[in-house]
């Protein structure tokens, strides 16, 4: 005589499926709280580089930021503008220096000027920049390498280009 069992046979599925369902919850616990890590680590980071920005020489920042630039100069910023290098003048003034491979004789300096001042105003976060009053000027030169023009940015005019 065989013998019954006296379990449902819906018992092994509840099973599984508790089991299936306590592994997701651990898994999405874990996913969000590595999630969370993460962020907490990029705002940490985030206010170290504040702390640090804060704590440094005005000179010392520029320095710092004037080998980051040029440690990936000459840069393509499109078709035809290239970031050659940077400049320090004095203790509160960085230059960015750019050539353009444009012919100056085909170009109008002053359209250019108006268009790369909407650029350079549109793109602009000059948060670090204002807090140490640093000016920062963008230099242009032709495709022949010869100077055409600056464009200044100076905490006396508010970081709009003149």
């Amino acid at each position: 005589m065989e013998k019954k069992s006296l379990r449902p046979k819906y018992i092994p599925s509840i099973r599984r499926f508790l089991l299936y369902a306590t592994t997701l919850f651990i898994v999405w616990k874990l996913y969000i709280s590595y999630s969370i890590q993460g962020e907490s680590a990029k705002f940490n980071n985030q206010a170290k580089q504040m702390v640090l920005i804060d704590t440094l020489p005005t000179s010392e920042l520029l320095q710092k930021i004037k080998s980051r630039i040029d440690s990936s100069c000459p840069k393509k910023i499109d078709n035809v503008t290239t970031l050659e290098s940077s400049s320090i003048f004095g203790t509160d003034t960085l230059q960015y220096n750019y050539s353009l491979n444009l012919n100056r004789a085909r170009y109008d300096a002053e359209k250019i000027k108006s268009l790369l001042a909407k650029q350079i105003q549109s793109g602009l976060n000059m948060k670090e920049f204002r807090r140490k009053n640093i000016t920062v000027i963008y230099s242009y030169t032709d495709s022949t390498g010869t100077f055409w023009f600056n464009e200044i940015l100076a905490p006396s005019n508010n970081y709009i280009p003149k």
